[in-house]
């Protein structure tokens, strides 16, 4: 079809009322597979709406259509676009996305209007489009179609700009959700801006598809076309984009500084080994050549002046390029992007080194003026605006964390602003170690009484924040510190990180809590991985049941040495996992675990509240008859399972199972015989119905995207 029919057909629907809510007005753009229009929502006003047409939302398309969606509306930040609902209307077999109606226009409109841009107006596109995919990447989501049609450049007050992602129709789970994805399928449209692994079949694929696609959109608002922009057809542009090196951007933008082109070469690297390893990495690079701002004035976004482009600067060496990321090549965390080391922080606070850093801000070790040592947690200046979202979500951090005393908690002493610098901060107790996801990636499943006490002391932690009325919400291997005591090498483990943490207050009129939270309806909050089904729906009313959930999905992966979920492909399935699907049984990947402990864990994981564990001091309780009298472990006891050390354990879980009681084994000293308490038996697996299973399924994945759909509209 060609774009004139596009166009007939979309305008055919205006007029037209979809599910008997939206009404369409207007056609904003057109294409053969989809147009989205302007239309007046009859319930909460103007939006935008991205209607797929039938023939292309078959088999396949449709039910991916169904799964990603749910992913798309929990996805929220300033550099994107807000996906407000989705659904079908039956009647004309329409699928479509609503959105919000954001004044602006497409970044390709912008520069076929424009053309080539001053460079410093196009290191601040490309900062502000890194700063939304980014958003999405710390929810463990990959965008996959970075490209200008997808950018928006929106008009805000005072003549100022902002750009915002859009078109989160394809995305995945980023890797460190779990198995790296295969590029099974092609984002639809040009392959112009696809990184070379989404166009090499069985490749795998990670954050770094998105650094590509942003380096391609940061050499055209350059050069004026993508890098293979110059061939005619797609299938050129592929095979380039997979065999060739690109052009040489001073070969086509002479004017274009070395540093800059530097930049956006190494973000177009075939090998993703070369390429810029995160977003924040990229963002990093591309700050000091942005003019050291990252505001975008209406006036700034203008063609290259002709006394500009009559400038040849010095030719980039892109021999030059940094060598393949290892594990001894420096990261990002590695760098002091906020300039802070040698200074004083409030002028209290002599800030020694930096520790981190994270997609918030970074951490410093500082001193006071005694001479204690602590750690320094200070917010990205970018971050550091009123009313910003991850600005109250550090406020809210400081003033959880400081409510909770315990020696399993890293405490925290001191919150403020260096007014001076305009950054925000919070002071706190300075670890040494580790965290326990870095040592379960190393190790595999560890010994199960040592993952026992790790876990005990963990839950104590936690157990000390619920006694506060604080649920945690994030609870995760990577925000569990296992601080090493020099002298003794005794590990003590800290539950850090409670950016997402939300405070409740009982309820005595109906026995229940209620919460206090900054959290808006329909967001997501925490890490997908380790999420309570009540927390994927939505997070603002959960209780601290979730933190018992996610606790049990830690001892699981800490005693298997696997992935409670880790085959799901995208966000959405991942979400519809949580939800609905069997929870693989403990003892049976990892049948060296003890029959009644798999039973504790898998009661922890009950969806239904009612069956859960139903407080933390309760799991603990029931924990401990596990950790064989101790909670104390050392360094040299973070090691994983050998074979021969799991067959052994597995032949004393076995025995559990051979029909011998339980008492009499016990008498008999065989390890691994534990009882749980009556009152937390397990009193029933986590399956589904037997009857009519694939219907089933198809049910509650429909119930759950018409939830989350219902969420999103209900704000």
């Amino acid at each position: 079809m060609n774009p004139a029919d596009d166009a007939v057909r979309a305008a055919s629907l205006i007029g037209s009322t979809l599910v008997e809510r939206y009404r369409v007005d207007a056609v904003l753009t057109a294409a053969t597979a989809s147009a989205t229009f302007r239309v007046m929502d009859l319930r909460e006003g103007a939006a935008a709406l991205k209607v797929f047409y039938p023939e292309y939302m078959r088999g396949d398309a449709g039910r991916r259509f169904l799964r990603d969606s749910s992913a798309l509306l929990l996805l929220r930040h300033p550099h994107l676009v807000e996906t407000l609902g989705a659904g079908t209307d039956t009647q004309r077999g329409l699928s479509f996305l609503a959105r919000t109606l954001v004044v602006a226009r497409s970044l390709d409109q912008v520069l076929a209007e424009v053309g080539v841009l001053e460079p410093v107006a196009a290191v601040r596109m490309g900062l502000h489009t890194a700063r939304g995919v980014n958003a999405a990447h710390r929810v463990g989501v990959l965008h996959r179609n970075v490209k200008p049609e997808n950018l928006f450049v929106e008009l805000r007050p005072e003549d100022q700009m902002i750009v915002r992602v859009a078109d989160f129709g394809c995305v995945r789970l980023a890797s460190d959700l779990g198995p790296q994805a295969a590029a099974t399928e092609l984002p639809p449209g040009s392959p112009d801006y696809l990184a070379p692994e989404l166009l090499t079949p069985g490749a795998a694929v990670d954050e770094r598809v998105d650094i590509w696609g942003i380096g391609a959109v940061l050499y055209e608002m350059l050069t004026g076309s993508p890098p293979f922009g110059h061939l005619e057809t797609a299938t050129d542009v592929t095979l380039a984009i997979t065999a060739d090196e690109v052009p040489h951007l001073q070969d086509r933008a002479p004017w274009v500084s070395p540093e800059l082109a530097l930049v956006v070469h190494r973000a177009l690297s075939r090998d993703p080994a070369r390429r810029f390893q995160t977003l924040e990495e990229l963002a990093g690079a591309l700050r000091p050549l942005g003019g050291g701002d990252e505001q975008l004035a209406y006036e700034g976004v203008t063609t290259v002046s002709e006394s500009v482009r009559s400038h040849v600067a010095l030719r980039a060496d892109l021999d030059s390029q940094p060598p393949p990321a290892s594990a001894s090549t420096p990261r990002p965390r590695d760098m002091d992007e906020l300039g802070l080391v040698g200074h004083r922080l409030d002028r209290r606070y002599q800030v020694v080194r930096l520790l981190g850093r994270g997609g918030m801000g970074a951490v410093y070790e500082v001193e006071d003026d005694s001479g204690r040592r602590f750690a320094a947690k200070i917010i990205s200046r970018g971050l550091a605006g009123e009313n910003h979202p991850a600005l109250l979500r550090f406020a809210r951090e400081a003033k959880a964390a400081s409510a909770v005393s315990s020696p399993n908690v890293v405490a925290t002493y001191d919150a403020g602003t260096d007014e001076e610098l305009g950054l925000p901060y919070i002071i706190m107790e300075l670890l040494h170690g580790t965290d326990l996801s870095s040592v379960l990636k190393r190790e595999g499943a560890l010994e199960p009484s040592i993952a026992v006490r790790l876990v005990l002391q963990a839950a104590r932690g936690i157990a000390a924040a619920h006694a506060k009325n604080v649920v945690h919400r994030d609870v995760k291997p990577a925000n569990l510190f296992l601080q090493v005591a020099e002298n003794t090498g005794e590990v003590a483990v800290k539950v850090c990180d409670f950016g997402v943490a939300k405070r409740t207050r009982l309820d005595e009129t109906r026995g229940k809590t209620s919460g206090l939270s900054l959290t808006r309806t329909g967001g997501m909050l925490g890490s997908p991985m380790y999420m309570a089904p009540e927390q994927a729906r939505n997070a603002k009313h959960v209780d601290e049941r979730a933190d018992i959930w996610s606790i049990a999905v830690v001892l699981w992966e800490a005693l298997s040495g696997k992935r409670l979920w880790g085959a799901q492909t995208s966000l959405g399935e991942l979400i519809v996992a949580i939800c609905t699907e069997p929870i693989q049984r403990l003892d049976e990947v990892a049948p060296w675990v003890p029959r009644d402990l798999a039973r504790l864990v898998h009661r922890g994981l009950e969806r239904d509240l009612t069956h859960r564990t139903p407080s933390m001091q309760a799991f603990i309780a029931a924990l401990e008859v596990f950790a064989g009298g101790s909670d104390r472990v050392t360094a040299e006891q973070l090691v994983g399972l050998t074979d021969e050390h799991r067959e052994v354990l597995a032949r004393r879980a076995g025995t559990l199972s051979s029909g011998r009681p339980l008492e009499a084994l016990s008498q008999s000293g065989t390890s691994g015989a534990h009882r749980l308490p009556p009152h937390l038996a397990l009193t029933r697996p986590s399956m589904l119905p037997k009857s009519n299973p694939t219907g089933w399924i198809i049910g509650v994945v429909l119930a759950i995207a018409a939830a989350l759909a219902a969420i999103a509209y209900m704000r």
